[in-house]
């Protein structure tokens, strides 16, 4: 793992953004946290993560939205997509260009085999 590597934590719920921070932070990772799409966008804008966490139900958005948008602007910050739903990841979930995928609920060590997954993406990726 890379510490300082910055995150951003992307759900509407603010016990999951804080548990997973929690997580994140406890190896020594910068994280930052968004409860909406709008406010991930600014916060990608002022200083883009390198990673990001994104939950697919937003209040203001759909996260699968937020994840294209990201791709686009933001091409070399590895997305993970997270979502409520559980089992397999439905087909626009799959085409958010997203490089893993968690279903929630989800543990530490879950997280953190993505966290690698990531990582390694980012490295392959010019990251």
């Amino acid at each position: 793992m890379t510490p300082n590597t910055r995150f951003l934590i992307v759900d509407s719920e603010p016990r999951v953004r804080s548990i997973v921070a929690e997580w994140l932070r406890s190896r020594q990772f910068i994280v930052a946290e968004a409860g909406t799409a709008g406010e991930a966008l600014d916060q990608m804008a002022e200083d883009a993560a390198e990673i990001v966490v994104c939950d697919t139900g937003l209040a203001d958005r759909d996260g699968i939205w937020l994840a294209r948008q990201m791709r686009r602007q933001f091409p070399q910050t590895a997305l993970v997509i997270t979502t409520g739903s559980g089992g397999t990841p439905s087909p626009s979930t799959l085409d958010s260009n997203a490089i893993g995928y968690l279903p929630k609920p989800f543990t530490e060590q879950q997280l953190m085999q993505t966290v690698d997954w990531a990582l390694r993406w980012r490295r392959a990726n010019g990251g």
